[in-house]
């Protein structure tokens, strides 16, 4: 699969706010929800789907990087998409996860990764872009 490069400014997951650094009385709500998303393997599923469907841009900047941790970008997503939490605000979400609740967590990231590059496979074919 070929590397494709989207400039930050369309990425969904930015004007989403997920890389952004807040500090407010609602992080810990945010943190909460996040964890409650990561456990929850039926809902986690949905939104990990909904992420790759919606938003365009920023999943084909970071599911075509193969060498970057792409199961940790989709949780973050999913985290974002679902309640605006922040990556570092998943980051703390994720490390309150038991090591089995971590596994099953990527093994549906893994899931919604694989559909995803069939279904872009299908729409570049060999297109170059």
């Amino acid at each position: 699969m070929k590397r494709i490069w989207h400039d930050y400014r369309k990425w969904e997951d930015f004007k989403n706010g997920m890389y952004n650094e807040v500090k407010d009385e609602l992080k810990t709500n945010r943190v909460s929800d996040s964890i409650a998303l990561l456990k929850d393997e039926y809902i986690l599923e949905i939104i990990m789907r909904e992420v790759i469907t919606n938003w365009f841009y920023a999943s084909e900047q970071f599911l075509t990087h193969k060498a970057s941790n792409r199961q940790a970008w989709l949780g973050q997503a999913a985290c974002n998409y679902a309640h605006k939490a922040t990556e570092s605000e998943t980051r703390q979400a994720w490390n309150q996860l038991t090591t089995e609740e971590m596994k099953k967590a990527n093994d549906i990231a893994d899931i919604v990764i694989k559909e995803w590059e069939c279904k872009h496979e299908k729409r570049i074919g060999n297109k170059h872009v």
